[in-house]
Protein backbone atom coordinates (compact mmCIF):
# COMPACT_ATOMS: atom_id res chain seq x y z
CA UNK A 1 0.00 0.00 0.00
CA UNK A 2 1.21 3.49 -0.81
CA UNK A 3 4.46 2.31 -2.57
CA UNK A 4 6.00 2.37 -5.83
CA UNK A 5 7.76 0.10 -7.54
CA UNK A 6 11.18 1.12 -8.38
CA UNK A 7 13.29 -1.94 -9.89
CA UNK A 8 12.48 -5.92 -10.08
CA UNK A 9 15.47 -7.06 -8.74
CA UNK A 10 15.45 -10.92 -9.25
CA UNK A 11 12.18 -12.93 -10.35
CA UNK A 12 11.40 -16.53 -10.72
CA UNK A 13 8.20 -18.77 -11.40
CA UNK A 14 7.78 -22.49 -9.75
CA UNK A 15 11.68 -22.15 -8.70
CA UNK A 16 12.72 -21.24 -12.11
CA UNK A 17 14.48 -17.97 -12.60
CA UNK A 18 13.02 -15.83 -15.23
CA UNK A 19 14.49 -13.38 -16.97
CA UNK A 20 14.19 -9.70 -17.82
CA UNK A 21 13.09 -8.71 -21.21
CA UNK A 22 11.78 -5.56 -23.03
CA UNK A 23 8.68 -4.57 -25.02
CA UNK A 24 11.48 -3.77 -28.17
CA UNK A 25 13.19 -7.20 -27.80
CA UNK A 26 10.33 -9.15 -27.70
CA UNK A 27 8.70 -7.32 -31.04
CA UNK A 28 11.96 -7.65 -32.86
CA UNK A 29 12.62 -11.55 -31.97
CA UNK A 30 8.81 -12.65 -31.40
CA UNK A 31 6.01 -12.65 -33.93
CA UNK A 32 3.13 -12.11 -32.78
CA UNK A 33 4.27 -12.05 -28.89
CA UNK A 34 1.65 -11.10 -27.40
CA UNK A 35 -0.98 -13.27 -27.65
CA UNK A 36 1.17 -16.24 -27.02
CA UNK A 37 0.86 -18.15 -24.08
CA UNK A 38 2.11 -20.93 -21.72
CA UNK A 39 4.54 -21.27 -19.21
CA UNK A 40 6.07 -17.91 -18.92
CA UNK A 41 10.40 -17.36 -19.74
CA UNK A 42 10.14 -13.78 -19.03
CA UNK A 43 9.32 -10.11 -17.25
CA UNK A 44 9.03 -7.13 -18.76
CA UNK A 45 7.33 -4.07 -17.28
CA UNK A 46 4.80 -1.84 -19.24
CA UNK A 47 5.03 1.41 -17.35
CA UNK A 48 7.07 1.50 -13.71
CA UNK A 49 4.47 0.43 -11.28
CA UNK A 50 3.64 -2.70 -13.60
CA UNK A 51 4.80 -6.89 -14.38
CA UNK A 52 4.16 -8.33 -17.15
CA UNK A 53 4.80 -12.20 -18.56
CA UNK A 54 5.76 -13.57 -21.39
CA UNK A 55 4.43 -15.53 -22.46
CA UNK A 56 0.89 -15.12 -21.22
CA UNK A 57 0.12 -17.92 -18.99
CA UNK A 58 -2.43 -20.24 -20.43
CA UNK A 59 -4.50 -20.78 -17.02
CA UNK A 60 -4.11 -24.70 -17.46
CA UNK A 61 -1.25 -24.24 -14.92
CA UNK A 62 -0.73 -22.57 -11.50
CA UNK A 63 2.75 -20.56 -11.22
CA UNK A 64 4.50 -19.55 -7.78
CA UNK A 65 5.63 -16.47 -8.46
CA UNK A 66 8.50 -14.99 -6.47
CA UNK A 67 9.90 -11.64 -7.06
CA UNK A 68 12.53 -9.41 -5.04
CA UNK A 69 11.55 -5.79 -5.79
CA UNK A 70 13.08 -2.18 -4.18
CA UNK A 71 9.99 0.30 -4.36
CA UNK A 72 9.68 3.50 -2.58
CA UNK A 73 6.76 5.29 -0.79
CA UNK A 74 4.08 7.39 -2.28
CA UNK A 75 3.88 11.17 -1.89
CA UNK A 76 0.81 10.19 -0.49
CA UNK A 77 2.29 7.65 2.22
CA UNK A 78 1.35 8.31 5.34
CA UNK A 79 3.91 5.68 7.16
CA UNK A 80 7.25 4.81 6.95
CA UNK A 81 8.80 1.69 7.20
CA UNK A 82 10.26 2.03 10.79
CA UNK A 83 14.13 1.44 9.58
CA UNK A 84 14.03 4.04 6.90
CA UNK A 85 13.03 6.77 9.31
CA UNK A 86 15.59 5.07 12.16
CA UNK A 87 18.87 4.64 9.97
CA UNK A 88 18.25 7.75 7.33
CA UNK A 89 16.25 10.46 9.45
CA UNK A 90 18.96 12.62 8.82
CA UNK A 91 19.98 12.38 5.39
CA UNK A 92 16.07 12.53 4.61
CA UNK A 93 15.87 15.99 6.74
CA UNK A 94 19.00 17.29 4.49
CA UNK A 95 17.25 16.45 0.87
CA UNK A 96 14.18 18.51 2.30
CA UNK A 97 16.10 21.48 3.38
CA UNK A 98 18.30 21.02 0.04
CA UNK A 99 15.15 21.77 -1.84
CA UNK A 100 13.57 24.30 0.51
CA UNK A 101 16.90 26.66 0.47
CA UNK A 102 16.84 26.14 -3.70
CA UNK A 103 13.32 27.38 -3.91
CA UNK A 104 14.39 30.99 -5.73
CA UNK A 105 13.24 34.74 -4.26
CA UNK A 106 12.10 33.62 -1.11
CA UNK A 107 13.23 35.02 2.52
CA UNK A 108 14.60 31.69 3.32
CA UNK A 109 16.71 31.00 0.01
CA UNK A 110 19.84 30.25 0.28
CA UNK A 111 21.78 28.68 -2.43
CA UNK A 112 25.35 28.03 -0.80
CA UNK A 113 23.12 26.11 2.21
CA UNK A 114 20.94 24.58 -0.40
CA UNK A 115 24.23 22.63 -2.02
CA UNK A 116 26.04 21.92 1.34
CA UNK A 117 22.28 20.02 2.29
CA UNK A 118 22.11 18.48 -1.29
CA UNK A 119 25.75 17.21 -0.87
CA UNK A 120 24.71 15.72 3.18
CA UNK A 121 21.65 13.85 1.40
CA UNK A 122 23.66 12.52 -1.67
CA UNK A 123 25.89 10.78 0.19
CA UNK A 124 23.73 9.31 2.57
CA UNK A 125 21.41 8.12 -1.02
CA UNK A 126 25.59 6.05 -1.98
CA UNK A 127 25.79 4.87 1.75
CA UNK A 128 22.20 3.83 1.78
CA UNK A 129 22.71 2.30 -2.01
CA UNK A 130 25.92 0.71 -0.96
CA UNK A 131 24.45 -0.96 2.70
CA UNK A 132 21.64 -2.30 0.72
CA UNK A 133 24.29 -3.87 -2.54
CA UNK A 134 25.59 -5.58 0.37
CA UNK A 135 22.33 -7.06 1.89
CA UNK A 136 23.24 -5.23 5.07
CA UNK A 137 25.35 -7.39 5.85
CA UNK A 138 29.24 -6.84 6.92
CA UNK A 139 30.43 -9.90 4.08
CA UNK A 140 32.35 -8.46 1.49
CA UNK A 141 31.41 -8.40 -2.28
CA UNK A 142 33.00 -11.00 -4.66
CA UNK A 143 32.65 -10.16 -8.32
CA UNK A 144 33.27 -13.01 -10.82
CA UNK A 145 33.74 -12.82 -14.51
CA UNK A 146 31.48 -14.77 -16.89
CA UNK A 147 33.10 -17.45 -19.06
Amino acid sequence: TDTNLIQIMSASISGQPLGPTTLDELDNRVYNWRSKTGKPQSYYQPNPNQLALYPIPDGTDTYDVVLRVSWTPTRASTTVIDYVYEYYLEEIAAGALARLLAVPNEPWSDPDKALYFRGLFNNGMQEAAIEATRSYTRGAQHIQMRA
